[in-house]
């Protein structure tokens, strides 16, 4: 079936909830498969509805799941907390009905004063957000006792589903050992985080934040998490205004915010994703966005190393980027590539089918450039590990292998480590470039 048409026992399901028939189903363009849906009722009333579907493969369990974001949407709906209202569940279809929130999610566009108005009601939110117990949301999750356990429960979770993973993932690894090596030694209460908070996770309208959205990645952990969190959004979509978000949470929670802390979580943030994106993209689903999965994992890479040296006060050098021969612009990559996004887009009827087109276009643009920077890229990799492992590497994914042996059993030095890793995430994003442009060149924002 194709990836813009919702199979019909959904939208009979659907049409059932909404006791009228369902006069659009248009495909969202998001990571995580959504739907727009209306149902027009014999009255003469609509609804207008948000569509969750979850694929997860019976072989491929995930811990993740739209159920469990489901009940804790529930939850927080229950306590007061600005979230979508539920108004389906399909244990069968494993797809949720949600309220279709009024708001925007790209805050950035927004005019400076409304952008500060909008982020101070965020993280009142989530503020509140944090104020409740597990007790008052009487969630069926796992409640962390010890730092060690609100740290690393979902990285060991996640680490946990690259069980059998067959490629190198050294920055992965070291991400995971880091954030081992320097688990913070207080936890000074535990809270639901949002797990994955702060711009373009929330909707917004005016000056007034209207939703918090995205709870796949809920638990419960430290405050400080959703605050590196926040971090992180940020860095995808630059707002500004993190120093005094964070000054303000501080404020409203009577304590100022341990920034290490806050470090510490944004980088586990990064390894979070990035240890997810390894498994979406291992393999890629050709139903799902794979151009914008790659982006988020290449970049997510080179931020992740970036976050540890900022924590540990490294200085991180550019990489050197080899030279290519020039692109033929006739050649048939190119010419693919122009077709897909100057002529076969633009006549594409819908926005969903008009972004695929222009992401595989992007894609072949990829392909092309593997092919003509693919060798020198592979000489780079094998002088720098050859350097760093003080072996001679014939191959470079021979020498992450040996890499990633020396980071799981501690013997790789860290410093070191952390500069061959930076420089590899780097050149991936300049190979990558048609994918990852959207975030070229992004940093964090000063915490303070």
């Amino acid at each position: 079936m194709p990836s813009d048409t919702l199979e019909p026992e959904i939208i009979a399901w659907v049409a059932k909830q909404g006791a009228g028939d369902v006069t659009r189903a248009a495909r969202h363009v998001a990571r995580r498969e959504a739907w727009l849906v209306d149902v027009s009722r014999p009255d003469g009333s609509r609804a207008e509805w948000f569509l969750s579907v979850d694929r997860a493969k019976p072989a491929r369990p995930n811990p993740f799941s739209l159920a469990r974001e489901t009940r804790v949407l529930g939850a927080l709906g229950a306590n007061g907390i600005r979230v979508p209202r539920i108004h389906g569940w399909s244990e069968a279809h494993q797809v949720a009905l949600q309220e279709r929130v009024r708001g925007s999610a790209d805050l950035p566009p927004a005019p400076p004063a409304e952008r500060r108005a909008v982020l101070l009601d965020f993280v009142e939110e989530i503020a509140r957000m944090h104020a409740l117990t597990p007790a008052q949301l009487a969630l069926d999750l796992a409640i962390p006792q010890t730092p060690a356990e609100a740290a690393l429960g979902e990285v060991n979770t996640l680490e946990g589903m690259l069980a059998g993973h067959r490629e190198p993932e050294p920055i992965a690894r070291f991400g995971v050992a880091w954030l081992r090596k320097h688990v913070p030694e207080k936890l000074d209460r535990v809270a639901l985080v949002q797990g994955d908070t702060g711009p373009g996770n929330f909707l917004y309208e005016g000056a007034r934040m209207t939703a918090l959205v995205d709870f796949e990645w809920a638990h419960f952990g430290d405050p400080m998490e959703d605050l590196g969190n926040f971090c992180v959004r940020e860095f995808f979509a630059p707002c500004g205004g993190v120093a005094e978000a964070l000054a303000h949470y501080g404020k409203l929670t009577g304590a100022p915010v341990p920034l290490g802390r806050v470090r510490y979580f944004r980088v586990q943030q990064m390894t979070r994703s990035v240890l997810g994106l390894v498994r979406v993209t291992s393999p890629h689903d050709p139903r799902g966005p794979v151009a914008m999965n790659l982006a988020y994992r290449v970049i997510c890479e080179r931020a992740l190393c970036e976050a540890i040296a900022d924590a540990l006060g490294i200085a991180l050098e550019p990489a050197a980027l080899p030279d290519a021969p020039a692109l033929d612009q006739h050649a048939l990559p190119a010419l693919v590539a122009k077709q897909l996004s100057d002529e076969i887009a633009p006549a594409l009827p819908s926005a969903y089918l008009k972004h695929r087109a222009e992401s595989a276009a992007a894609l072949v643009e990829c392909i092309e450039r593997e092919r003509r920077y693919g060798a020198a890229i592979a000489a780079c990799e094998r002088e720098e590990l050859s350097e760093l492992l003080g072996i001679r590497v014939e191959r470079a994914r021979a020498g992450r292998i040996e890499l990633e042996e020396r980071i799981r059993a501690g013997s790789a030095p860290e410093a070191a480590t952390l500069r061959y890793l930076a420089c590899h995430a780097q050149r991936a994003e300049a190979l990558y470039a048609p994918v990852v442009a959207p975030f070229a060149g992004r940093k964090f924002s000063p915490l303070a």
